[in-house]
């Protein structure tokens, strides 16, 4: 019996530590990433298209020792078609200087404890990686198909990020035939795009892209993807989505 429990007491110690050093990993990942995204600072000259300095000009007051904007959300989101829709709360911190941001998300499952994701790129790797309780890791997705993701998310949200447009100046644009204006980070190359429609109003209304990397069954696929801008009201003294 003494022998017995002694065991079953070293198998709980030796689980109470593994969790801890997952838990302590899982937030200096987190940190470091935070740390790289916040050292991202401006450079090359800004050459922004005539269609977009509405946009780029919108955010002109933004203090000029600001180097990110960090924004809170609330929402609900779910993993495929046919997955139910989960609560989550999330905060993404976004350069200004440079391509790169930063998203921390929690979604609660019981007693406010749940699934947490970091989803990222920081100015060269991209990162997704979502742990159980902040411990088991269930998706960690790296390599040059997340550097490619992650980047595409960042110029997909550029109109979450006030300033970046009139700050980042790796950014390079195209106006396409149809009057959209394709965005890539001249530091990567065009190969990585995403294309922007603009509203009557001349700010971005819609994103979209032919191909971004997407998992499927244990292996890659470019995915047709993008998303719509609406309901635009003032936060904090700066027009957003």
């Amino acid at each position: 019996m003494k022998m017995t429990l002694l065991v079953f007491g070293g198998i709980l110690f030796g689980a109470a530590l593994w969790f801890f050093w997952q838990y302590n990993a899982y937030r200096s990942l987190t940190s470091s990433y935070l740390d790289r995204v916040m050292a991202l600072r401006a450079s090359g000259e800004v050459q922004v298209p005539l269609v977009l300095m509405k946009e780029k000009n919108r955010y002109s007051n933004l203090p000029e020792e600001a180097v990110a904007i960090r924004i809170t959300q609330r929402g609900t989101m779910r993993t495929s078609l046919e997955g139910s829709w989960q609560n989550f709360e999330a905060e993404q911190t976004i350069a200004l200087g440079q391509s790169g941001f930063v998203w921390l998300a929690s979604m609660p499952i019981f007693a406010g404890q749940g699934i947490e994701a970091i989803d990222a790129y920081d100015g060269q790797n991209g990162l997704l990686q979502v742990r159980v309780l902040g411990v088991l890791t269930i998706v960690n997705y790296t390599g040059s198909e997340a550097d490619a993701a992650e980047l595409q998310r960042y110029l997909a949200e550029l109109p979450m990020a006030p300033g970046a447009m009139a700050r980042n100046g790796n950014l390079s644009y195209k106006v396409q035939d149809d009057g959209s204006v394709r965005i890539w980070d001249k530091t990567v190359g065009e190969q990585v795009w995403v294309e922007a429609l603009l509203d009557k109003e001349g700010r971005i209304g819609e994103i979209r892209t032919a191909g971004r990397p997407r998992g499927v069954d244990g292996g890659i696929v470019m995915t047709p993807w993008g998303g719509a801008y609406s309901d635009w009201t003032l936060i904090d003294g700066y027009e957003m989505p």
